[in-house]
């Protein structure tokens, strides 16, 4: 079996119910790197949504550049799920360069959970460097859960120019945000209430 044959017999097997079997189907695919990137972006727009989703962790295994672009033009997919495992993985590509691709898709997005994961995977594309795109975003978003994971994130990097920024959410109504607005400021040495944290 030539290797086109090989990685299109794999694709087909993507749809299945099994766990197991698709884990070890998505390793296999894998393993064939960027011969395995064409074909599986035709699966994206098809049909089975579970093919679509395991298609997607493949290509979050292959990573790099051209597997950024292609999870890139998943935000215009009509499944938020779709859009969620896209969003999820295009940090895990290691391709920084698609950073500006997430901010993007990020101010577009109407989903919370989407949000959340672009946040998530901007953070994870550029660390540090996203800390003005986050404060930027912060006021913006609309739901307390993207605000919340922001409000992680700007925790987690470890720059000490968000404890004001921060600490404003200590007084939000919201108690979730309140507590992680507590939690980012231990992370960042923080001391409120006379205790840190």
């Amino acid at each position: 079996m030539d290797e086109q044959t090989a990685i299109n017999e794999l694709i087909r097997r993507l749809g299945a119910r099994d766990a197991e079997a698709v884990e070890e189907t998505s390793r296999q695919l894998a393993s064939f790197g960027q011969a395995a990137v064409e074909p599986l972006t035709g699966v994206l727009s098809g049909s089975d949504r579970w093919q679509t989703v395991n298609a997607v962790g493949v290509l979050e295994q292959i990573g790099g550049r051209g597997v950024a672009r292609v999870l890139l033009n998943l935000r215009k997919h009509p499944h938020p799920i779709i859009r969620m495992v896209a969003a999820k993985s295009i940090g895990r590509t290691g391709d920084y360069r698609s950073a500006r691709g997430v901010v993007v898709w990020l101010e577009d997005e109407r989903d919370a959970n989407v949000q959340c994961w672009l946040v998530i995977s901007l953070a994870r594309l550029c660390g540090a460097r996203a800390f003005n795109t986050f404060v930027g975003l912060i006021d913006e978003v609309c739901d307390n859960i993207v605000r919340n994971t922001i409000i992680q994130v700007l925790g987690e990097m470890g720059d000490r120019r968000a404890v004001t920024i921060i600490q404003h959410y200590l007084a939000d109504p919201d108690h979730h945000i309140r507590e992680s607005a507590k939690e980012a400021l231990a992370r960042l040495g923080h001391v409120t209430g006379g205790t840190v944290g």
